[in-house]
């Protein structure tokens, strides 16, 4: 059982992971549907990462109460859930990373202004373009 735990934590952490990931590095979208399936995937990792945290304590109360197995079987039923729902948004996490940032990948604009120095030489500054610039 005291595997079972360590398995909780690890799964339950790639869970919170994901719904930190997607966020941070693939929202906003310019497209609806894309922005609802990043949504949606989102919302299977926060169900995972809960249900995952409902195994971990449940789990735990089975091992202090020096229990063989759980009786009511929710230990069962929440990490059944919660590995379903990680498996599933990983894989349309994965799918949409690949498309997105692999096949549908466009190089960045790359802009630069010229600064005029004190002495001969001028200072250029690089910098990636906002959507408006050219």
């Amino acid at each position: 059982m005291d595997k079972i735990i360590d398995y909780a934590k690890y799964t339950t952490a790639l869970a919170v992971a994901l719904l930190l990931y997607i966020p941070a590095n693939l929202l906003p979208t310019e497209s609806i549907v894309n922005h609802f399936i990043l949504g949606l995937t989102s919302l299977m990792a926060a169900l995972s990462a809960l249900f995952g945290i409902l195994f971990y304590t449940r789990v735990t109360r089975v091992i202090l109460d020096k229990k063989e197995s759980d009786d009511k079987g929710w230990s069962k039923t929440w990490g059944t859930l919660h590995m379903a729902l990680l498996v599933v948004a990983y894989i349309i996490g994965g799918i949409y990373f690949f498309a997105d940032k692999v096949i549908m990948a466009t190089p960045e604009k790359e802009c630069s202004a010229a600064i005029p120095g004190t002495g001969t030489s001028q200072i250029v500054i690089k910098f990636k373009c906002s959507s408006g610039a050219s």
